[in-house]
């Protein structure tokens, strides 16, 4: 078996500064549970655990637009 077997394509990204509703938008615009972040090269990916991880924070007193940070 090889990779190509198992991998998703296509593969959706963000930039880092992206909000976390940008994020959130892309993923269910695309049905996917990951996006990759990237900067001129590979910096992290996000995956919907993540996403639900800084939303719930953000629920818990975070107060303004929430960036991710990497």
């Amino acid at each position: 078996m090889q990779v190509d077997d198992l991998m998703s394509a296509p593969v959706y990204a963000v930039a880092p500064d992206d909000t976390v509703s940008h994020v959130k938008n892309v993923m269910l615009k695309h049905k996917v549970g990951r996006v990759v972040v990237a900067y001129e090269a590979l910096v992290g990916v996000i995956a919907k655990y993540d996403l639900a991880k800084m939303l719930e924070s953000s629920e818990a007193g975070c107060e303004g637009d929430i960036k991710i940070a990497l």
